[in-house]
């Protein structure tokens, strides 16, 4: 699966300058509500909550490879599930 670094520095600065700015001069509103209703879980709860119920086979982060959430857009997850029942 793929997930944004939603709360991340990058992601954050992704969207200012793209999809935010977009929006709010064509709907003339904030852009704030439609996020938080439509993103609302950050990055790593969403990590936090997968290592409980799979294990992380791979991880991959983009565009930048370090893992680190603020550096990165998107993080590549592959999960297998756990054999302990």
């Amino acid at each position: 699966m793929v997930i944004p670094c939603e709360g991340g520095l990058g992601y954050a600065l992704g969207r200012r300058v793209t999809s935010k700015r977009a929006f709010e001069h064509r709907y003339n509103t904030s852009y704030k509500w439609l996020i938080a209703s439509e993103h609302v879980n950050q990055a790593d709860e969403i990590i936090d909550e997968l290592r409980k119920r799979f294990e992380l086979d791979d991880v991959t982060y983009f565009p930048t490879r370090v893992p680190l959430i603020d550096l990165n857009l998107l993080i590549g997850l592959t999960c297998v599930a756990r054999g302990d029942g």
